[in-house]
């Protein structure tokens, strides 16, 4: 019975009558999983809670809770807010993280940048004023918000390959990236991994609608590498035979 009540927890309508009679037939800790799953669950607002702090809530994981407004962190600094879970929340903005990092985080903590990196709001911006922050690049590669020509316009940045590779606008910048991926082969074991990097290469390089099959014939080792591929997939196909 006990263990049916934890599992709905996190999302099951319960009042706080219903926590109570838990307590009451179970006592205040039933399960170390208890109290972070109740604290969480949409239908436990931050009014219930402090209307009930004789219980043992798990404050930290109020950051989960739908409910929860940053307003509810800032005018309660008594309760320590630092769970990373707070950084890639969907409930607090950008701006409210990053402006509150030490309230929320500890900044200088690796794991901080590469939640942040993650967030959908991440604000492009602030993250090349501040490049010099631990992000996780192949990660920020991949956002909606990141161009061939931002990528482009700081080429020191260590941008994930494929993303460079779709997204690129020149093939000048484009084919080292091309080069990269396909020094990976050298290092594969099977068959099977090397027609699966080859063929996510192939489709991601012709995908590119500014990348043209000119370009890729003026390096020959790339080109000898996805004719191959299409060879391969396509052999009815003869159109990109070399000139």
């Amino acid at each position: 019975m006990l263990n049916s009540v934890i599992h709905s927890l996190a999302k099951s309508k319960i009042t706080i009558e219903m926590i109570r009679s838990h307590v009451t037939q179970y006592g205040k800790v039933p399960s170390p999983y208890y109290w972070p799953l109740l604290t969480q669950n949409p239908h436990i607002t931050w009014d219930i809670i402090i209307s009930n702090q004789d219980l043992p809530w798990s404050y930290p994981h109020f950051i989960l809770n739908r409910n929860l407004t940053f307003y509810t962190i800032l005018t309660n600094s008594h309760i320590n807010w630092k769970n990373y879970e707070t950084v890639s929340s969907n409930y607090i903005t950008w701006d409210q993280v990053i402006g509150n990092l030490n309230i929320i985080c500890d900044p200088k903590d690796d794991r901080v940048w590469k939640l942040l990196s993650r967030r959908k709001d991440l604000d492009i911006h602030y993250v090349l004023k501040n490049r010099d922050k631990p992000w996780d690049w192949e990660t920020i590669s991949r956002h909606d918000s990141i161009t061939g020509d931002i990528m482009e316009a700081n080429p020191k940045i260590p941008w994930g390959t494929i993303s460079v590779i779709s997204k690129g606008r020149s093939w000048g910048f484009v084919k080292p990236y091309v080069k990269k991926e396909l020094d990976r082969l050298k290092h594969v074991l099977s068959n099977y991994d090397y027609e699966e990097i080859l063929c996510e290469l192939y489709y991601v390089v012709i995908g590119n609608t500014a990348i043209t099959w000119d370009d890729i014939r003026s390096d020959q080792f790339i080109f000898s590498h996805l004719q191959l591929y299409h060879k391969l997939s396509k052999p009815e196909d003869t159109s990109y035979s070399v000139l």
